[in-house]
């Protein structure tokens, strides 16, 4: 019996590493698609940590731009302009009632001979764009500039911008005794 126990110890001592290896092998195989989800999840979380950090950063940003346009006046009033309905009365009312048209002074007075109104169509922004025709006609060509930039820059009830306009002036003959005469359409924009 003593000679079997060496024989024992032998075949154990070959078996353990071989069971060993074997025992590595079947773990790596079964752990291996494990770790492969592991590396996998670890990677999404990655990404999505940098994404939402980014996002967190961009809202962050957005956050400070709203704050400053809240506290900006002069944005405020110009949204004020665009949020007008578009009111037939109102619009005639700042067009013929201004410095320039109810001027006594006949030199540099504006007469408007002509007047139409015509509510547009809506914009993909929100808002609407309208037309508006009007026929001027001033003794002076600075009496002129200064009506037209008094109601596109200078007024505060509504925003016309300018449309169309034909130019050249009329100046030949009869037209620059009295005065010159200028088509003018604009558009408006207001919010329906």
């Amino acid at each position: 019996m003593a000679t079997l126990q060496p024989k024992q110890a032998n075949i154990k001592q070959v078996l353990t590493p071989i069971l060993f290896i074997i025992a590595i092998i079947l773990f790596a195989f079964y752990a291996r698609p494990a770790y492969s989800e592991y590396i996998e999840a670890k990677a999404k979380s990655i990404t999505i940590e940098k994404q939402l950090t980014e996002r967190q950063a961009y809202h962050a940003e957005l956050s400070k731009k709203k704050a400053e346009l809240a506290n900006n006046a002069s944005l405020r009033l110009l949204q004020a302009k665009y949020a007008k309905p578009f009111q037939e009365e109102k619009i005639m009312r700042t067009l013929l009632v201004n410095q320039y048209t109810t001027s006594l002074d006949s030199y540099n007075k504006v007469i408007i001979n002509n007047i139409w109104l015509g509510k547009g169509s809506k914009l993909p922004n929100g808002l609407s764009y309208g037309t508006v025709g009007i026929t001027i006609q001033t003794k002076t060509l600075e009496t002129l500039e200064g009506f037209i930039e008094d109601i596109i820059i200078n007024n505060a009830e509504y925003t016309f911008v300018i449309d169309t306009i034909s130019l050249p002036l009329d100046t030949s003959g009869e037209q620059v005794t009295d005065g010159y005469i200028l088509p003018l359409s604009l558009g408006i924009y207001y919010y329906e």
